[in-house]
């Protein structure tokens, strides 16, 4: 009996071992589909950027941890889109599925080289766009501007 439990607890053991990213992706929920969800309950932005060392990008997040407390206080959820990948930076954090970058890219009309800060509506078009860093202020004046 001994042994048939252990050779149990490690045939489980080896199986999660053996586990792939793509086994781990299915249990990811894709972008595309999670954004209309996140839409409807909360503010919603992504920031679009080419690759994690860009300046811009790096430039946007120091803005807005510099004041994370606003933008907590407007029930912002923010999304970072990098290349192919795409990821719930804040209030938590939350790896959408392998390739929701792109689809991301592609609803809300931004190419895989641009840099974007977009505020996105309930219905998942962009409210507000900009192409380069942006101050906090005008972050809340576009966030305050959305119905909720």
């Amino acid at each position: 009996m001994k042994g048939t439990i252990t050779t149990g607890l490690l045939a489980l053991l080896l199986l999660g071992a053996c586990q792939t990213d793509a086994d781990t992706d299915r249990s990811a929920r894709h972008a595309d589909e999670a954004i209309y969800d996140l839409a409807w309950k909360h503010r919603l932005m992504v920031l679009f950027s080419p690759s994690e060392d860009d300046a811009r990008l790096k430039r946007q997040i120091e803005i807005m941890e510099a004041d994370k407390k606003g933008f907590a206080d407007r029930g912002l959820v923010l999304i970072k889109a990098i290349g192919e990948e795409a990821t719930i930076v804040f209030p938590h954090t939350e790896k959408f599925a392998s390739g929701s970058g792109a689809d991301l890219r592609g609803k809300l009309g931004t190419e895989p080289t641009e840099f974007a800060v977009v505020v996105v509506e309930k219905n998942v078009t962009a409210a507000h766009r900009w192409s380069k860093p942006v101050d906090a202020k005008t972050l809340f004046k576009a966030l305050d501007e959305q119905e909720r």
